[in-house]
């Protein structure tokens, strides 16, 4: 029987977390995953990743997130490359005096900033100040809830 041959893989990413943990990513298109079985071989490589270089290791294809996750993300990846620190406070005040469910829109409405607001809110969601379903496209009609920890 011949000696294994020895293979290298490079992930695309690698997510370093605040609490320390490391995770590998390794991005693939669905349909060469099918084909070439790369699920399969990325479970060979899981087990034998050092743990000084990830903890752990995730496959993401095109089909890992749903339309309304990615448009959410293409959407934060844009209003987070417009600073808007005036906005921001505006309103994380309007946020602060939140009770119960609130539509965005509403929010919006009260700082009187018309986009700079929706913006603001938007950041302020994946920043964790207030939550939504992500699992939608966030809009004006979204609804906002308070976060458990603020």
């Amino acid at each position: 029987m011949p000696a294994p041959k020895l293979r290298y893989h490079v992930f695309d990413y690698l997510l370093l977390f605040e609490t320390g943990f490391k995770l590998a990513l390794a991005v693939k298109p669905s349909a060469l995953v099918e084909r070439n079985g790369f699920d399969k071989e990325l479970e060979l490589i899981k087990a034998q990743l050092p743990k000084r270089f990830a903890d752990d290791a995730l496959l993401v294809t095109e089909n890992s997130y749903s339309e309304a996750e990615v448009r959410n993300a293409e959407l934060l990846h844009m209003f987070r490359g417009i600073e808007d620190a005036e906005a921001d406070a505006v309103v994380a005040e309007v946020l602060r005096g939140l009770n119960g469910s609130t539509p965005v829109q509403q929010v919006v409405e009260a700082t009187r900033l018309k986009g700079r607001a929706y913006r603001a809110v938007f950041r302020a969601i994946f920043d964790g100040a207030v939550e939504a379903d992500l699992s939608q496209h966030i809009t004006e009609r979204s609804i906002l809830t308070l976060s458990e920890v603020r």
